[in-house]
């Protein structure tokens, strides 16, 4: 058998799709380049901004870190009870916050919960004599 008319047309249609693919892969290549070299132009003009904004600040920002490292090679203990406040405080946010995120556990209730007002003593009562009358066995 021989190739058909529509044999040939479809081969000529993918030949014809490829080089398009390849045109386009160009094209998006070469528009990628474009907007990489433009936002390396960009940051670059921000950085250079910042660093004329923040550089004449520095000379104050080391000085006060000189003498805040001075201050902490003098009295090494304070900066220890510093850092040791420091941890708890955040141990202890830690905890809060996962202590609120928990939801109530089932089978526990407060004391306030359990007894009724006014029936805190004869309650007490109730458990000792619960607590003899079970030793006496």
């Amino acid at each position: 058998m021989g190739r058909g008319l529509f044999d040939v047309d479809l081969e000529q249609q993918v030949a014809d799709l490829r080089k398009e693919l390849s045109a386009l892969s160009r094209s998006v290549a070469r528009r990628g380049s474009d907007f990489y070299e433009d936002a390396g132009d960009g940051v670059s003009s921000l950085l250079s901004q910042l660093a004329g904004r923040v550089g004449p600040s520095l000379g104050g920002l080391r000085r006060q870190a000189r003498t805040v490292e001075r201050a902490a090679f003098d009295h090494p203990a304070v900066v220890a009870t510093v850092g040791l406040v420091m941890i708890g405080l955040v141990a202890s946010l830690v905890l809060r916050s996962r202590a609120a995120s928990e939801p109530p556990r089932p089978g526990r209730r407060k004391a306030a919960e359990a007894e009724p007002e006014g029936n805190s003593t004869g309650s007490r009562r109730r458990s000792r004599a619960r607590n003899a009358s079970a030793t006496a066995h």
